[in-house]
């Protein structure tokens, strides 16, 4: 359809000048050193801005090339990171682990964490943690 071939047009036009390559490096450079994802008030701008990158083509490559938003980007990086805590410290609570990667609210964290691996934290944590 004639609407179809605009969106994918406006899809192109907004994906012209970004440079995948380059925000991946970015992304995996930023994210990991630094941890911005748990900083409970990260926003596209500021991610952005870490990246140097405009936003917009940062929303672009979120939506368009990984097919999800900021909110769904950055909590699975919270979550890896909750797993990785859960590993290091089996003994810490999942609301302190979850406050510490940047969830501001136990529920958030539940839904994040069975949205990225099937789990609640705590089955996850019974099962798949080796003590």
């Amino acid at each position: 359809s004639s609407r179809q071939s605009r969106k994918s047009e406006r899809v192109h036009t907004l994906m012209q000048g970004v440079n995948i390559k380059k925000i991946e490096k970015k992304i995996g450079d930023v994210l990991e050193t630094e941890k911005l994802y748990c900083d409970e008030d990260i926003t596209v701008k500021r991610l952005s801005e870490h990246l140097e990158i405009q936003p917009h083509h940062f929303s672009a490559y979120l939506n368009h090339h990984l097919k999800i938003n900021f909110n769904t980007f950055i909590n699975r990086y919270r979550v890896q990171e909750a797993i990785r805590l859960m590993q290091e410290e089996p003994d810490r609570s999942l609301l302190s682990i979850a406050f510490a990667v940047g969830f501001n609210s136990k529920s958030v964290f539940y839904e994040a964490f069975a949205k990225e691996t099937g789990l609640s934290p705590a089955r996850y944590r019974k099962e798949k943690i080796i003590k």
